[in-house]
């Protein structure tokens, strides 16, 4: 699943990908702690610090395209 993420004083908030300069790759684990910790698309999108954590120590979240990267030489 591609999201978008942001990070505010409350936690993180975890958004389907659109037009963003980050993006996301979350796993299919990662997605269903994820939704078993009660996230929806376009319906609940904050997510607590605990469980973004816990999805990057166990690698289920990437980074996978930045606008910031430079492209690899060909």
């Amino acid at each position: 699943m591609l999201l978008f993420l942001s990070e505010d004083e409350h936690g993180w908030i975890y958004e389907p990908h659109g037009t963003q300069s980050l993006c996301y790759d979350l796993t299919f684990a990662g997605s269903e702690l994820l939704r078993a910790a009660g996230w929806r698309p376009f319906e609940m999108h904050r997510v607590s610090r605990y469980l973004h954590e816990s999805l990057l120590i166990d690698g289920f979240l990437d980074l996978l395209r930045s606008n910031c990267e430079k492209p690899d030489p060909p």
